[in-house]
């Protein structure tokens, strides 16, 4: 699997891209996902999540995204609008 750079990963748009434009879609994956909110999940002072809610454009339904998973970390993401 080829190195993705960190730019062009989910982690870094929902860092940087998706907290100022709320009508962000995005393909990953072969699907297109539009976003629709960023949460912080804090189980306990040493564990956080960031998890990605979006809208499946394809197969018309919500899904939640967890950032840091190994198999959506490591896939290359392409910001459609901005």
């Amino acid at each position: 699997m080829k190195k993705v750079e960190f730019r062009k990963t989910l982690e870094y748009a929902v860092a940087y891209s998706f907290p100022s434009n709320s009508n962000i879609h995005f393909g990953m994956g072969g699907k297109i996902y539009r976003h629709v909110e960023t949460i912080y999940d804090i189980a306990s002072s040493d564990i956080t999540r960031t998890i990605e809610l979006c809208y499946d454009v394809i197969n018309g339904k919500y899904v939640a995204l967890t950032v840091s998973d190994p198999k959506i970390a490591r896939k290359e993401i392409i910001i459609i609008n901005n």
